[in-house]
């Protein structure tokens, strides 16, 4: 399992980052569906490189989220595959959507 799409955003910054003081611009959750759509603006100051990361994450359970506010922004956005081959979707906030919920696969936008 590997996240689809992973390469552009590898190909924008030179690397996959973490995702630090990114700025939520976006978020849905279906449950109907059981999808999870996040949005993010992340600034490379270093680099001098910007870009919005459109995530999907698909097969989405255990989901434990709070804390969402106007203005949300992340300390670290964490992908951790587990023994059973699922993500475990880590949102460290700095301010705002926090928590971190299990899906089968993610897509990068």
């Amino acid at each position: 399992m590997k996240i689809v799409n992973r390469d552009k955003v590898i190909s924008k910054f030179g690397y996959w980052p973490k995702f630090c003081d990114a700025k939520i611009v976006n978020f849905f959750f279906d449950a109907t569906t059981k999808k999870i759509g996040l949005t993010i603006d992340y600034i490379d100051v270093d680099k001098n490189k910007q870009s919005e990361v459109e995530f999907v994450f698909i097969g989405v359970f255990d989901v434990n989220l709070s804390d969402f506010f106007e203005e949300n922004v992340l300390d670290e956005l964490a992908f951790v595959k587990d023994d059973t081959n699922f993500y475990e979707i880590i949102l460290d906030a700095c301010y705002g959507l926090n928590g971190k919920f299990f899906c089968n696969s993610i897509q990068v936008i």
